[in-house]
């Protein structure tokens, strides 16, 4: 995740949580410029997005794997 462009990330994070107040808080680009993946934003904030990261991305997870276990338990135990 150390090489992901952090702006790209957060709006997927939004996108796999389903919360738009992730890109709504403190943890945001300061500016938006060719060729500047990162958002001019400091290292102790891309950080604290990378952690948020990994506990949205690890429910994402673990939520679809639930949802398969139920649709295969409904469609093949009947």
């Amino acid at each position: 995740m150390l090489d992901v462009s952090i702006p790209t990330l957060m709006l997927s994070l939004v996108h796999m949580s389903g919360d738009p107040d992730l890109i709504r808080g403190e943890l945001k680009p300061a500016g938006l410029f060719l060729n500047e993946v990162q958002g001019y934003m400091s290292e102790e904030d891309k950080s604290a997005v990378r952690k948020l990261a990994l506990e949205v991305i690890a429910d994402y997870r673990d939520a679809a794997v639930l949802n398969r276990s139920r649709s295969a338990r409904s469609c093949c135990w009947r």
